[in-house]
């Protein structure tokens, strides 16, 4: 996630093994595309130290990231109920980045 923030990006969502995240849907950012792909380079080419820990649980099998990425336009904002409130940002955008990752 520090990645993801020092882009200036926004993490919505920790879910199992994946992060989800967004550039620009806070408030409008200039050059949100080149921010998320600076991020995803950063967490590639970080991802051999990241996934360390992990190797030996793994029974030492090659472990691998996928990042998948678009820019368009979601409809954000809060989500939930009374109970349970929080930020997001959706769409056929966000269901598309998640089937190519």
């Amino acid at each position: 996630s520090e990645i993801i923030t020092s882009n200036k990006g926004t993490v919505d969502l920790f879910l199992g093994d994946r992060v989800y995240a967004n550039f620009g849907a806070l408030r409008r950012q200039r050059g949100h595309p080149t921010l998320c792909v600076n991020a995803a380079k950063e967490i590639v080419s970080k991802a051999g130290v990241m996934l360390e820990p992990f190797q030996k649980i793994a029974n030492d099998k090659q472990l691998s990231i996928n990042i998948g990425m678009g820019s368009g336009k979601l409809v954000c904002g809060d989500l939930g109920s009374e109970s349970m409130l929080r930020f997001s940002a959706v769409g056929d955008l966000s269901l598309l980045v998640c089937a190519v990752e």
